[in-house]
């Protein structure tokens, strides 16, 4: 398994100061079965919106496939809209 460098500092600062809102669910929060927002398939996730897109992209390409926690960070990418949508959810906080 390759193991990549470990964050640089420079780039750590870059992507947090551009963080705009970052959500993730409730503990034991999620919506009803069918709904695409089951516990199950919602747990563990962290949205994170940037100021631009090219900072997401920069924080993205640098942060997809690393680990944390023994997990491996999968980075995906949604319209700002679904963004806001998610936001309102009282699952999520």
């Amino acid at each position: 398994m390759r193991t990549r460098a470990p964050l640089k500092p420079l780039l750590v600062y870059t992507c947090v100061s551009q963080v705009v809102a970052a959500i993730s669910p409730k503990p034991g929060a999620g919506g009803p079965p069918g709904s695409g927002l089951e516990e199950a398939r919602i747990g563990l996730h962290v949205l994170v919106r940037f100021a631009t897109a090219t900072s997401a992209l920069i924080c993205a390409k640098e942060l997809h496939g690393k680990q944390f926690d023994g997990r491996t960070v999968v980075v995906n990418f949604m319209s700002e809209e679904t963004f806001e949508e998610l936001q309102a959810l009282p699952c999520f906080v």
